[in-house]
């Protein structure tokens, strides 16, 4: 069973607009004969399914390629640049069929490494995961103690394609690339 949901909303309206003071706001709330009536014009509004509306109100649009805009970062040793990856990557999840007899990883929040524009620009730092399974994934990054080396991978189209690969945590929305923008793209 679906379950349907009126969203309504009420327009702040100054006194030059609707001729009353601030004041008498409890006059402008919703009311049955308003919508009737159309009083504030709530009869063009429709029902909407939750679900549609949760997928915009909750989860992360991850954008699985390198953005335009993050090209230039990854090679670029700027903090600052390094900040809009980690950003952009942390918490994504991905697996690496080379790894031991597979490995999945997750990307960690806090840092990425700088490795030098030869050598790939920054790397993602990523810590083990117990599966591939989401939900037995610890809440957040391993606790780093000196001794602990977490894994490096460059971000480019093959860490792109293990990350395809791998189930993501629930709310992850996955995007690929536009067949339009690719092929302009390749047309550059």
């Amino acid at each position: 069973m679906e379950k349907k949901t009126k969203i309504y909303g009420m327009s702040r309206r100054g006194p030059t607009i609707s001729g009353k003071l601030s004041s008498s706001l409890k006059d402008d709330a919703w009311t049955e004969e308003g919508e009737v009536w159309g009083g504030f014009g709530l009869s063009k509004w429709d029902y909407a399914e939750a679900t549609e509306l949760a997928k915009y109100a909750t989860g992360r649009r991850f954008k699985n390629y390198i953005e335009e805009a993050h090209d230039g970062a990854i090679s670029n040793q700027k903090v600052e640049h390094g900040a809009t990856l980690v950003a952009k990557y942390k918490g994504i999840r991905f697996y690496d069929e080379d790894a031991g007899e597979g490995t999945y990883y997750r990307i960690r929040a806090d840092l990425f490494s700088w490795a030098g524009k030869r050598r790939g620009g920054w790397l993602a730092t990523c810590d083990e995961m117990p599966s591939g399974d989401p939900s037995e994934d610890p809440v957040e990054d391993i606790e780093r103690p000196d001794e602990y080396d977490p894994e490096v991978y460059i971000i480019n189209g093959t860490l792109h394609g293990m990350i395809t690969a791998a189930d993501q945590a629930p709310g992850v929305v996955m995007e690929a690339r536009d067949e339009e923008e690719e092929e302009e793209e390749e047309e550059e």
